[in-house]
């Protein structure tokens, strides 16, 4: 049988969707061309109500036949078992009408560059065109019984409204009720770790369906039961996403499921999305193709428009004939163009699995699993944030000076700055996404050893610059200065150093407990280090003895920069206190020079031209 050859979409992807219906045969089906009804268009032109599956591309083969108009056709495994599935089983069909699907493996020619950018461009809307986003989990025979009565359990708990939505319900205890643990297991193991969940893809799917079901192992489950479910698993810190030490090594960041409702709320609302908040909240994710991790929120950010043609200072283009690192380096001149803001290089993390050829300052955005930390660049707060966290704390290191910045040859970035300090003692990097216990403990007291300088100084002792105690000064440094809300610190939420005197009183228990919390979330892959002039500060934990502390103008944070000759190598963004409040640029003068900095005498001076490679 021959081959099934796609026909050209007219014009080329614009305007035109492909979508398709099942025929008699197991696994046929045949596909049509709709037009997209057209903002210009005089006449009143009706969509075809169709379904959009969202679910895993995965990385196994696609050896599986079906016939689509009668030529023969490859697919996963697990696109083939969706497809069977949701042709015997139509329960999600709740319009009544004939099913008609929109899958992207099908309905877009992946062997055609141009037209998958332009549906690439358009996916947004057609996910927001379907009447239904069907979420496929998969589908193992094995595990259909014990889903079943996960699928049961929430039914029989969590109510819906008319509108589909868990109305205010009071504390739910029954998910901590021990009876429940199989249940809550099934859950958590089987349904929440699904491969799903890490697809970047899926952020954008999710955010704009009008509405949504989830399959798993042949049973549906309502989105916002789901969602509720997960929400008090996380509010409980359950043990019921638990996996083996390899795995929490590999990735100490699950999928949030939070995150994912939180998109579709925002636009609900006209909240703005900006790119650096989904690329952050997408630390568990992952592309099959690398270049995804930034195509494939494009839709969804409010901040960078994009392009199929050429790019431009303002407009990323959307192309993926261009290499992985051309891509995420354009990204990174285009963001800071559109913000005049030097944030988005903190996000760069100086390892060795990086993509070879990427320019130091240019984050490797197909490694945030691995690399990913707690960002110290404040993302702006939307209107709803900024009412419900009033006191909300935002680094300005520069203290409101304007970058200056400058894209070389060989993608050399050229930026001004103030030479700082000199890293001069660093401790153990904290790698260990568990629940903070023996090795955070000793961490903490390894770190307040070389605060005090191995016992020559004492807790209360003047910190450098301020007055305030060592004691308080080394506290304020591993919490980054914010509590668990993002609000700056006061003295009730730096009560570690009364812990480990054992001086905690009952009753601040609870207190501890979420000062704890906060440095576990602050510390993790960072090494906590001190300057040669008596600074404490948290870096990326590659961060050595000998590395430079400076301030960028446009940059909110301080950053960590290596020499390699007469060019510097990003190590990463760093908290350092006393400095994060704009108090180096307040006194810092122009070197006047014009030129490279002499390394070892700027400390305190604009640097005019600071050279990263």
């Amino acid at each position: 049988m021959a081959p099934f050859r796609y026909s050209s979409l007219k014009p080329l992807g614009a305007d035109e969707i492909r979508i398709f219906g099942f025929e008699e045969g197991e696994d046929s089906i045949r596909i049509q061309h709709i037009r997209r009804p057209s903002s210009k268009s005089t006449t009143s032109e009706v969509l075809p109500a169709y379904y959009a599956l969202s679910y895993a591309w995965g990385s196994g083969k696609h050896d599986c036949l079906i016939l689509i108009n009668g030529g023969e056709f490859s697919v996963s495994a697990d696109l083939r078992d969706a497809l069977r599935h949701l042709r015997s089983d139509q329960s999600f069909n709740t319009h009544n009408l004939p099913t008609l699907l929109w899958i992207d493996a099908i309905c877009i020619d992946q062997q055609n560059a141009e037209e998958r950018v332009v549906q690439v461009l358009r996916m947004k809307e057609t996910y927001e065109g379907a009447c239904k986003v069907v979420i496929w989990l998969g589908g193992e025979l094995e595990l259909r019984e014990p889903t079943g009565r996960a699928a049961a359990f929430l039914r029989d708990h969590i109510p819906l409204t008319p509108e589909g939505r868990v109305p205010i319900l009071e504390k739910p205890d029954y998910f901590r009720d021990p009876k429940n643990d199989t249940i809550m297991r099934i859950i958590g193991q089987e349904i929440l770790r699904r491969p799903w969940w890490w697809r970047m893809w899926v952020i954008q799917e999710v955010a704009v369906a009008k509405s949504l079901v989830v399959i798993c192992n042949g049973h549906h489950f309502s989105w916002e039961r789901l969602l509720y479910t997960a929400q008090w698993i996380s509010l409980f810190e359950m043990a019921v996403m638990n996996a083996s030490e390899e795995e929490i090594e590999e990735n100490p960041f699950f999928p949030n499921i939070t995150f994912k409702a939180l998109y579709r709320w925002k636009l609900e609302h006209g909240e703005p999305i900006p790119i650096l908040d989904l690329l952050q909240n997408a630390s568990s994710c992952l592309a099959s193709n690398p270049r995804d991790m930034i195509f494939s929120v494009l839709g969804l950010a409010s901040d960078i428009e994009a392009l199929p043609t050429v790019n431009g200072e303002h407009k990323l283009v959307c192309n993926y004939e261009r290499s992985v690192q051309e891509v995420y380096t354009d990204f990174a001149k285009v963001h800071i163009h559109t913000h005049n803001s030097l944030d988005v290089i903190t996000f760069s993390r100086n390892y060795n699995g990086r993509i070879a050829g990427l320019p130091s300052w240019v984050p490797d955005w197909s490694a945030l699993r691995k690399s990913s930390c707690f960002s110290l660049s404040k993302l702006p707060l939307s209107s709803t944030a900024r009412l419900a966290i009033s006191n909300a704390y935002a680094y300005q290191a520069p203290g409101g000076k304007h970058p200056v910045f400058e894209f070389l040859q060989g993608n050399t970035l050229r930026v001004s700055g103030i030479r700082v300090d000199t890293v001069n003692q660093v401790g153990e990097p904290y790698f260990d996404p568990t629940p903070p216990a023996e090795k955070f403990n000793r961490i903490i007291r390894d770190w307040q050893t070389i605060a005090l300088g191995e016992g020559n100084r004492r807790a209360s002792d003047s910190y450098v610059g301020n007055g305030q105690t060592l004691m308080e000064a080394f506290d304020r440094t591993i919490t980054v200065d914010v509590n668990l809300v993002g609000e700056r610190s006061q003295k009730h939420d730096r009560i570690l150093w009364l812990y480990y005197q054992r001086l905690v009183a009952q009753e601040q228990l609870d207190q501890l407990n979420k000062a704890r919390r906060a440095v576990y979330l602050r510390i993790q892959r960072r090494l906590f280090f001190t300057t040669s002039e008596g600074r404490f500060g948290l870096g990326p934990w590659d961060t050595k003895a000998g590395d430079i502390v400076f301030v960028l103008l446009g940059c909110n944070v301080p950053v960590i920069l290596r020499q390699d000759g007469d060019r510097w190598v990003f190590v990463g963004e760093a908290f350092v206190l006393g400095i994060m409040d704009g108090e180096m640029a307040e006194a810092a003068e122009p070197d006047g020079s014009g030129g490279s900095e002499d390394v070892e005498h700027g400390s305190g001076r604009i640097v005019e031209s600071v050279l990263i490679s």
